[in-house]
């Protein structure tokens, strides 16, 4: 009996991973993030931005919200 109800009751958990792991092997395989952003100032002032790896933070697309 603990048998028959222990098949039964996990056959939806089952079923569900079974769902999810058919849903995950149907996305893409890949996928991209992209942002830019467009700056108005000469090309040695943003060298010296992101050539020094201390001021990423204040560069940093990403760090912002959108």
């Amino acid at each position: 009996m603990f048998k028959k109800i222990l098949i039964i009751g996990t056959s939806p958990v089952v079923a569900l991973v079974v769902l999810v792991a058919i849903a995950a092997a149907l996305q893409p395989d890949d996928f991209s993030v992209e942002r830019s952003a467009a700056l108005d100032a000469p090309p040695a002032a943003l060298f010296e931005q992101v050539n020094d790896h201390r001021k990423f933070m204040e560069w940093n697309p990403f760090t912002e919200g959108p």
